[in-house]
């Protein structure tokens, strides 16, 4: 439980602009999930990789925004008891 308080953290961290993708991305590399939120967390890495080549640094935020809600999203669906963060 300890590891989806980190992913949570994590998540809040970047939505609260303390983290920019590659924090994020680095940050989600380094906690060790299960194998179903792992794979979530694989696809979010991928993701933040390409918003990081590949989206210019204005626009980096907002699309790793659609990031985040994707992984709690896909948590909460897995029955855990996720926080919902606030978006300011």
């Amino acid at each position: 439980m300890e590891k989806f308080k980190e992913l949570k953290m994590a998540c809040q961290k970047f939505i609260d602009k303390k983290y920019s993708a590659e924090n994020l991305s680095q940050t989600l590399a380094n906690i060790a999930l299960s194998d179903e939120i792992q794979s979530v967390v694989l696809e979010a890495e991928y993701n933040l990789e390409k918003i990081r080549f590949c989206v210019s640094d204005d626009k980096q935020y907002d699309e790793g925004l659609k990031v985040v809600h994707e992984i709690l999203s896909k948590v909460e669906q897995l029955g855990n008891d996720v926080i919902k963060p606030t978006v300011i």
